[in-house]
């Protein structure tokens, strides 16, 4: 228990003392039992404030100290090195934050935030009355990773990490790698096709040895913890199981056909496949849901064919999992401005498609010239809520730049076209804003509705009408005759339930992958060494897709190639003397953290696996015996914080 306590408060440059009297923070915890030396300092963080709280330590003899300024987050680890530095435990620290908690949250009333924040120093002060001095926790590091995502956001963070000399497995659960942006007819901002910039990354996949990448494969089960993980791949047969030279005639001559994902139903594909020219692996598959084994494959293409072909389990021992299963494109709803109701009412991706089957100087579609198109924004995002149905709030941030790029890029390709933005706003953030100027001098038509009065289509002849208020003519109504609408449809978080389950992934609000801070920590999850990236955390460019897999990347390098790394100790710990075993903190634990454990002289007992333990502290309150206790904030400190707090002041 620590006896000589340092306290130390922070003006924050004002942001603190501006309303808490920080002199009389100090009077009144100075004499407060445990304390030997309190201070109040302009800017502690400094490298005089530091250096003030070293000399103390040395000075007084100090074994425990608090700090009451900023968030913890921005500087718990600055102060928690400066007492390492004067040779004091780091863990007898304890940071209050009286700026956020107290200061920015009562600037109303400086007189009960100066209160409230003595409360808090004195609470802190029995926290570090009663903590004991801790040790990181030290683990070894398995050398490789696996990407759970074979799209471009996975096969970026792949070849990174093979530079960097680690192993990697690239799983991804469909057939093909390069996920949606093979779709993409020009991606912005370069006007180079999808499939080119897949085809470059899978280049430059196949040059690397320490790779081994499984396609049709899943996950099928998860364990271990930071470093160490053990995964069991599922990989489903493909039933080709070699090339032929024939495998052109083998695809033709199959009789079943279903409409093709790739080109989102508006072509067909045969049982028998390869989506496209150039897709990897480039060796077909047998869909063997639509398959009739009617043997037609097998005549042409004989022993390269095998419907034996049985399901492969894969264990595979990594360090560090990336997760990179990208997203999916929002589906309106059935008469959702008209869609499904009108032929040629379609989505941005499925008009993509088209575009990337036009080879000619025409866009045809249902035998038809298309001569005016209407894109209508924001379907699928920015979504009013109108009751209990879920809908999608966010807004998908890439729809406007790839619809103005593409304004700009059919202008270029097809003459005397007639096109119509119908947006409720117009979002092309960044460099982007030059395709919104560059659509609208080449002729594109742009007119704003208001999100609560949305645009109606209805037909009138061979011809779709759009009928929109016009916000920038008064709300006057426009009727727009044109041959095709295109929905600009926004991006949803995919379904990954049986995925979910077994990393146990945590999910934001908006249904997508959450990290723990956008800024500080923006490719973590609060399970340690899983980290996300690309279109599963959120609605993404490519570039950004690329940047965030990069990062990624550089994250799980970081922990797989130190051989060893070092944990914090923020941990529950077990004292067997008072279990009873009564299994509740096993059932609780969200990591499966606990385990049962033959104690000496005490029989089977509850145990710690400190390496995958998150410090959630869940453990702890099922406890009917107070035998599991979290290492840096025990039950004893709770209570001893508690009584503080409630003391007049």
């Amino acid at each position: 228990m620590a006896k000589r306590i340092g306290v130390y408060v922070c003006h924050c440059g004002g942001n603190i003392s501006d309303v808490v009297d920080v002199e009389k923070v100090v009077e009144a915890i100075k004499n407060y039992p445990g304390v030997v030396v309190a201070k109040h300092f302009m800017f502690m963080c400094s490298d005089a404030g530091q250096k003030m709280i070293e000399e103390d330590i040395k000075k007084y003899n100090l074994d425990g100290v608090v700090v009451a300024s900023c968030s913890p987050k921005l500087h718990e680890m600055t102060f928690r090195n400066c007492v390492a530095r004067a040779g004091l435990n780091p863990y007898l620290f304890y940071h209050v934050n009286i700026r956020e908690d107290v200061s920015w949250a009562h600037s109303d009333n400086p007189e009960e935030a100066t209160k409230k924040a003595i409360r808090h120093v004195k609470a802190g002060i029995e926290y570090v009355r009663h903590a004991k001095p801790l040790e990181k926790i030290k683990v070894k590091t398995t050398p490789s990773v696996l990407i759970i995502g074979g799209g471009i956001a996975g096969i970026r963070a792949a070849l990174d990490l093979s530079r960097m000399g680690v192993n990697v497995f690239l799983v991804e659960k469909s057939p093909f790698l390069g996920g949606r942006v093979a779709q993409i007819w020009k991606a912005f901002p370069s006007g180079e096709s999808g499939k080119d910039i897949v085809r470059r990354l899978i280049e430059e996949l196949k040059k690397r040895d320490n790779i081994a990448v499984y396609t049709n494969a899943e996950v099928e089960s998860f364990s271990g913890y930071l470093g160490n993980f053990t995964v069991k791949i599922k990989v489903n047969p493909r039933y080709i199981v070699k090339k032929h030279p024939k495998i052109a005639e083998a695809i033709e001559k199959c009789p079943i056909e279903v409409p093709n994902e790739f080109d989102y139903g508006l072509t067909k594909r045969k049982a028998i496949y390869i989506p496209y020219e150039g897709a990897y692996p480039d060796l077909p598959v047998i869909d063997m849901e639509h398959c009739n084994k009617c043997g037609e494959c097998v005549k042409i293409l004989g022993d390269a064919v095998d419907f034996n072909q049985q399901p492969q389990t894969i264990t595979l021992n990594v360090g560090a999992v990336i997760v990179a299963t990208g997203f999916d494109v929002y589906e309106p709803k059935e008469g959702e401005f008209g869609y499904k109701k009108f032929q040629n009412v379609i989505t941005l991706p499925q008009f993509e498609r088209i575009l990337d089957l036009t080879s000619d100087e025409k866009i045809m579609f249902n035998g038809k010239e298309v001569k005016s198109i209407a894109f209508i924004y924001c379907v699928g995002s920015r979504q009013l809520p109108t009751g209990s149905e879920k809908v999608n709030e966010y807004c998908s941030r890439y729809c406007c730049s790839v619809t103005t790029h593409l304004n700009v890029e059919l202008f270029k390709k097809f003459k005397d076209l007639t096109i119509y933005n119908i947006y409720r706003d117009i979002r092309t953030y960044g460099k982007y804003e030059t395709y919104y100027d560059e659509a609208g001098r080449k002729g594109a038509v742009f007119i704003r509705y208001d999100p609560n009065d949305p645009p109606r289509v209805y037909a009138e002849g061979d011809k779709l009408i759009v009928a929109v208020k016009d916000l920038l003519t008064n709300r006057e109504e426009i009727e727009i005759p044109v041959d095709l609408v295109v929905l600009v449809t926004g991006m949803v978080a995919r379904e990954n339930k049986r995925l979910e389950e077994i990393l146990k992934l945590p999910i934001g609000r908006d249904g997508f992958y959450q990290e723990i801070h956008p800024k500080l920590r923006p490719v973590e999850t609060n399970i340690a060494g899983i980290l996300i990236a690309g279109t599963c955390q959120g609605p993404r460019n490519i570039q950004e897709t690329l940047a965030s897999a990069s990062a990624a990347a550089a994250k799980a390098a970081s922990i797989v190639l130190r051989g060893t790394i070092e944990l914090e100790p923020l941990v529950a710990s077990v004292d067997p003397s008072k279990c009873n075993l009564s299994k509740l903190c096993m059932k609780e634990c969200p990591v499966n953290a606990i385990q049962e454990k033959e104690y000496e002289g005490l029989g089977v007992k509850a145990w710690v696996n400190e390496a995958l333990c998150i410090g959630c502290g869940a453990c702890v309150a099922v406890c009917p015996t107070e035998a599991i206790q979290l290492k840096t904030l025990s039950t004893e400190q709770i209570r001893a914080m508690i009584k503080a707090m409630a003391e007049e002041i």
